[in-house]
């Protein structure tokens, strides 16, 4: 059986082989035919090389070689998307469009030293050995009548060229006739006219400049024009960097950079361009850009944003050296949050770029707050800091005793700053609440209660909420913001479950009047804000799980976290409303945007419910770890710190595809020695073509 294989497999591999010889020759016979086959055409007129429409500008002009003759052609325009036959002689190359037709380019017909809008028509070339006649005919076709002259290029689109003028107008002609179709004029003359944009049925150009020559001062003026008609639809008193013209269109929006050009311009000094140093995106439909910038959202923990997305598409993610348990806060494009590597982060919202790191010297549990410039963190090493947004520099920092032992239950999560009225409030190990000058870091005031405080919190008319692990209960505390004084104290009976343990973990939330707030676990509290009376008890009694959370109110409802559970409460009375059931653990507080409920999961998932249909499901997707990071809502998406280490950024649109596997499958030696034959053949074909096409062209 093995012997009849192996002969099997050499009589096929000898078919290969000579099936390959077989082809080798025909490749040789052909490629020797058509060598004294053109030989014999001396005299024979060469088909016509085909040139194409499509394009803005093409050739441009021409000159003649006493030996032999070839035709230089001048490519201006790359970008327009036609592919050119390149061609070497022995001193200039020709370069001809592939497709037969007449074409739009700038050439200075009447050599005024202007260039016109002509039309050019690409014919066939003799092959006598001399050129004696201009093998390119160009008829003009329309010379509009200006008070300037064209100097860039133009854009083709809709069965018309759109080019700028000196004279500081916008033409539009037909690209068939060479008839005016419209006219914009913008407010004066151009500098140095730059490029037309043309896309959706809609031109966008710099039609005015500010920058003139011999002193004067124009108008600098960008605008949208309908491409059929001319007509106006937008326009702004910048320009976009003309005449390169930093202008793109993608995804709906039109993208430009500010800037203007200077009397400089033909110069390469550095001072050419005026700019401002931003990027404008401008479209109908808004990119949503919103601020999360501390723990919850502010300092009376809302935990609401006004838009987030709807299902959870992967954006981009960054990877710590560490577990990330704190929770992101987003401000001016920046996304800040703490890591299990000592670091807090700084990176870009938008590209999960990293912008800078600052180290400390322990983890960072708490999650960062954001202020006028200014980064607060608590950190396990006891500190509070103080960091420059933008560049990560140490401000201040301040010891807070945050560095006690702590046993810990089931998660570790620490208090997060709130800042407001120019101060910082946090909660400590020590049992106290420390107030610190939000600019030098002094203690302004600090109170001390009867237990560590690890809730973050709360800050709202003028007083402060916290909660404290006290000896026998737990505790609800009213201080006013700001000098500390107690306001109101409030007992919170612990609740007991068999692994034991009285962490007060969950932080409270200040609305409508009430202040919202829960024990170690199963009970939640709706609180008179002013007198502290207790208004209703929400109790479940077959909760088993440490509360996290802080409730969030909304619209007359209270969302909390029931063990396993998302459940909305009537915010007057505690009565149940509805309750949705995930199955997972849930050690974070939820967040809240456009009838949207957000949750990070123990169990590795994040989920989106329809808050306005009794927490029906939208959207889930699964980490590859779980997360004791709350959610952050922020420019339309969505930021999670996780146990694998990462930082996630979702999104509702759909940013990249993954490509699907490639299947490698093993090649027979049979087929690869084939292959490289037939390899050999086509290129001993080429080699002869080139031999061939280089014997004519010296004749």
């Amino acid at each position: 059986m093995i012997e009849d294989f192996q002969v099997a497999k050499m009589n096929s591999l000898k078919t290969v082989i000579l099936t390959s010889v077989i082809l080798l020759f025909s490749f040789a016979t052909i490629a020797a035919f058509f060598y004294f086959k053109v030989n014999k055409r001396s005299s024979a007129e060469i088909p016509a090389i085909k040139a194409g429409v499509a394009g803005d500008v093409v050739p441009a002009s021409y000159k003649q070689s006493h030996r032999p003759g070839y035709v230089l052609f001048r490519d201006y325009t790359e970008r327009s998307g036609i592919e050119f036959l390149h061609h070497q002689a022995e001193d200039v190359i020709d370069s001809l469009p592939q497709v037969m037709g007449s074409v739009v380019c700038m050439l200075d017909y009447d050599n005024d030293g202007n260039l016109d809008l002509t039309t050019v028509t690409i014919t066939s070339l003799p092959t006598n050995g001399q050129v004696t006649v201009n093998p390119i005919t160009g008829e003009v076709t329309y010379t509009p009548d200006t008070d300037g002259y064209f100097t860039t290029g133009t854009a083709v689109a809709y069965g018309m060229v759109y080019e700028l003028n000196k004279d500081g107008a916008l033409y539009a002609i037909d690209i068939e006739s060479g008839e005016l179709v419209w006219k914009y004029k913008g407010p004066g003359t151009l500098l140095w006219p730059g490029y037309p944009t043309v896309a959706d049925g809609k031109v966008y150009a710099t039609t005015g400049q500010a920058a003139q020559y011999g002193g004067e001062v124009g108008t600098s003026e960008f605008v949208s024009l309908d491409a059929y008609t001319g007509r106006l639809i937008w326009k702004l008193p910048i320009e976009a960097l003309a005449p390169r013209e930093s202008v793109a269109v993608a995804y709906g929006h039109l993208y430009l950079i500010p800037g203007n050009v200077t009397t400089a311009v033909d110069a390469i000094s550095g001072s050419e361009y005026n700019t401002i140093n931003q990027v404008w995106a401008i479209g109908t439909s808004t990119i949503p850009v919103s601020d999360w910038p501390m723990w919850r959202a502010d300092p009376a923990h809302s935990s609401t944003a006004q838009e987030g997305p709807s299902n959870l598409t992967l954006a981009w993610k960054f990877t710590a050296n560490g577990a990330v348990i704190s929770s992101p806060s987003v401000a001016d494009g920046i996304v800040y949050v703490g890591s299990q590597d000592k670091n807090i982060y700084a990176l870009g919202a938008w590209s999960g770029s990293l912008i800078w790191n600052f180290t400390t010297q322990n983890a960072i549990e708490s999650s960062p707050a954001v202020a006028n410039g200014k980064v607060y963190t608590g950190g396990d090493d006891g500190y509070v800091y103080c960091l420059d947004a933008y560049t990560g520099t140490l401000i201040w920092k301040t010891f807070v005793n945050g560095d006690l032992p702590y046993t810990f239950g089931s998660f570790v999560l620490k208090s997060s700053p709130a800042v407001s009225g120019g101060k910082v409030y946090i909660g400590s190990l020590d049992g106290y609440l420390y107030a610190l000058d939000s600019n030098k870091g002094n203690i302004d005031w600090k109170f001390k209660t009867e237990g560590p405080i690890l809730s973050s919190p709360a800050v709202a008319e003028g007083a402060v909420y916290f909660t404290s692990e006290e000896p026998t209960a737990g505790a609800l505390y009213n201080l006013d913001a700001n000098t500390g004084a107690v306001i109101w104290k409030k007992e919170l009976p612990y609740e007991y479950q068999f692994t034991g343990g009285t962490q007060m973990i969950g932080s409270p939330s200040v609305a409508a009047g009430m202040v919202f707030a829960s024990s170690d676990l199963r009970t939640y509290y709706g609180i008179n804000a002013t007198t502290g009376d207790i208004i209703w008890t929400f109790r479940d009694p077959d909760a088993m799980e440490f509360i996290a959370s802080s409730p969030i109110y909304n619209n007359g409802q209270l969302y909390i976290i029931d063990k396993f559970s998302i459940t909305s409460l009537n915010a007057l009375n505690g009565q149940t409303i509805w309750s949705f059931f995930t199955g997972d653990e849930l050690y974070i507080s939820p967040s809240y945007a456009d009838g949207k409920i957000y949750l990070t999961t123990s169990q590795r998932h994040i989920f989106i419910l329809d808050a306005t249909n009794n927490g029906t499901k939208l959207a889930s997707a699964t980490t590859p770890s779980s997360s004791w990071s709350s959610p952050t809502i922020s420019n339309g998406r969505l930021y999670v710190g996780n146990h694998d280490w990462n930082i996630y950024s979702y999104t509702n649109y759909v940013t990249y595809e993954e490509s699907p596997p490639q299947v490698i499958q093993n090649i027979p030696i049979e087929y690869i020695y084939a292959i490289v034959i037939v390899v050999l053949a086509a290129a001993l074909a080429v080699i002869v073509g080139l031999a061939v096409r280089r014997r004519f062209k010296k004749r």
